[in-house]
């Protein structure tokens, strides 16, 4: 908020004016996020109340997009094309496409067989389901595991949690390393 007030020329005092006033009644919330600072993001409240029209449909908002965006960086770093949020047909999304071989979904809440389902059928390599949180990874598993789903298309399944797919070792586990 304070930036884009000083982007259109108004003081960045009037801005924060703004940001605590939203604050206090609850339309956005701050979220921190380590070697980032801090983010905003519309509450559930602005939605409703205000008619605010979010820029994602998806659960997550900025935390969502700051995780795909990591995720991509440290896999570009090791020499891979990523393209985000590539549109795959019928208005699907997948939030990351690898080198047109493995499909990235990145899940803040819920295992979504949906996400399976739709890169399974693009015929990716691979579909890697990435939990934000280490403690969804068993429920996530089972879930994967209880799926209608033939053995040969379930094992181009795996599913991992955010901070133990982040570290290089992993990435060049699963997507290799092309600078080498």
């Amino acid at each position: 908020v304070t930036q884009h007030y000083s982007d259109i020329e108004t003081d960045p005092y009037s801005g924060n004016d703004a940001k605590k006033s939203l604050l206090s009644k609850g339309y956005i919330k701050e979220e921190y996020l380590k070697n980032r600072g801090k983010i905003l993001s519309l509450t559930k409240t602005a939605t409703e109340e205000l008619g605010v029209q979010q820029t994602t449909d998806r659960f997550g908002g900025g935390l969502h997009i700051n995780l795909i965006n990591n995720i991509a960086s440290l896999l570009k770093e090791l020499g891979h094309h990523c393209e985000i949020e590539k549109l795959v047909g019928d208005g699907k999304k997948t939030d990351i496409v690898v080198d047109s071989k493995y499909a990235v979904e990145v899940e803040m809440r819920e295992f979504k067989h949906t996400n399976v389902h739709k890169n399974l059928g693009l015929d990716f390599d691979r579909v890697i389901i990435v939990c934000y949180r280490k403690e969804q990874l068993d429920n996530f598993k089972t879930k994967l595991e209880n799926m209608a789903l033939r053995e040969d298309r379930r094992k181009n399944v795996t599913v991992i949690d955010y901070t133990s797919l982040c570290k290089k070792e992993k990435l060049t586990e699963i997507f290799g390393d092309v600078k080498k």
